[in-house]
């Protein structure tokens, strides 16, 4: 993966593109297609990337992770809804077998 921060401290937005996008496919996985968990993998990744950055280069890689959805507002989840945002007798994760769902 390309360094976001080159040694002589210049952000890379372009850099910075690509390894959105490989975090991204990484929060994709183990999701089971469901939007809400890829949602908070993928924030949690990439704010954890952004605090590694230089506290000056933080609010450019915001920015740029804004226009992958990195500040969209959380899905909601709805009544009757398991922590993973499904029915919990549909949940992959087995929300259903549990006492309170």
């Amino acid at each position: 993966m390309t360094d976001v921060v080159t040694p002589s401290g210049h952000f890379d937005a372009s850099a910075w593109e690509q390894r959105l996008q490989q975090l991204g496919k990484e929060a994709s996985h183990g999701t089971g297609l469901v939007y809400l968990l890829y949602q908070q993998k993928f924030k949690s990744l990439v704010g954890a990337a952004i605090l590694t950055f230089p506290a000056e280069h933080q609010a450019d890689a915001t920015a740029i992770a804004d226009r992958h959805g990195f500040s969209e507002p959380d899905e909601e989840i709805q009544d009757g809804d398991c922590a993973h945002g499904l029915d919990p007798y549909y949940c992959p994760a087995g929300c259903g077998d549990m006492e309170d769902g």
